[in-house]
């Protein structure tokens, strides 16, 4: 059962960070939403963390899982639009 409940915290470290990640592109850099567009997922992912899965292997990957959704989420847009060109 903890295995399913880190899975799930995975998919939401990456899932909304990568929302996050589609929001920042628009900001303008280092403003107050950038921030938050920034840190907006820490409070529901230590929430869960704790709620869900107790081991602290679990936090490196779910930061890096993050970082990766950020990185994502900046670069689908101009994906899609690059799409929606050919």
């Amino acid at each position: 059962m903890e295995v399913a409940f880190t899975g799930l915290l995975f998919a939401v470290a990456l899932g909304s960070n990568v929302l996050l990640g589609m929001w920042r592109r628009g900001l303008r850099r280092f403003s107050p939403a950038w921030f938050v567009a920034i840190h907006g997922s820490i409070p529901l992912l230590v929430a869960m963390r704790l709620a869900l899965a107790r081991p602290n292997w679990v936090i490196p990957l779910e930061i890096a899982l993050g970082v990766a959704g950020q990185l994502i989420g900046a670069r689908l847009p101009g994906l899609w639009s690059e799409a929606d060109q050919s």
